[in-house]
């Protein structure tokens, strides 16, 4: 920066402010990349895809915008313009991925494991049944006087 800048009037706040908070977009889709990425329970993948989408939805439309990554590499680097708007042309594959990867981890939920836990909810159910009858046979037989004596 030039004294001229600073006696133009111009303020730098904005272009500084601009960097920080695309380096923050980052640094929150780290974050939850992360947890997506680690997460091993289909409970927890739904909202945690459904909080990636929203915050990619924002963060690429930043990044889409005259001020952000768009106009910064217009104005600062026009020879990367190609390179960016290859990079700018996956935001709406990315979206849709995510997309599909939560309607898939419904599917699954509402599909195969649910019928699993179905399946597992009626093998407990069946032997709760056949313990109980075993242990009514068991009390009927042990304590129920049959007129025997010896």
């Amino acid at each position: 920066m030039t004294t001229s800048d600073l006696n133009s009037g111009e303020s730098v706040e904005p272009r500084g402010k601009r960097h920080a908070d695309y380096f923050e977009d980052h640094r929150v889709l780290q974050v939850i990349l992360g947890r997506v990425e680690s997460t091993k329970d289909l409970n927890l993948l739904t909202p945690l895809l459904e909080e990636l989408h929203r915050l990619l939805r924002g963060h690429f439309a930043r990044e889409e915008a005259s001020d952000g990554l768009y106009g910064i590499v217009e104005e600062a680097a026009p020879q990367h313009m190609v390179h960016l708007q290859e990079l700018l042309d996956q935001h709406q594959a990315f979206l849709e991925r995510v997309t599909r990867l939560v309607e898939g981890v419904q599917a699954t939920l509402d599909g195969p494991i649910a019928g699993l836990f179905h399946d597992v909810q009626s093998l407990c159910n069946d032997l709760q049944k056949h313990e109980h009858a075993e242990t009514a046979l068991l009390t009927e037989t042990l304590y129920t006087d049959l007129g025997e004596s010896s």
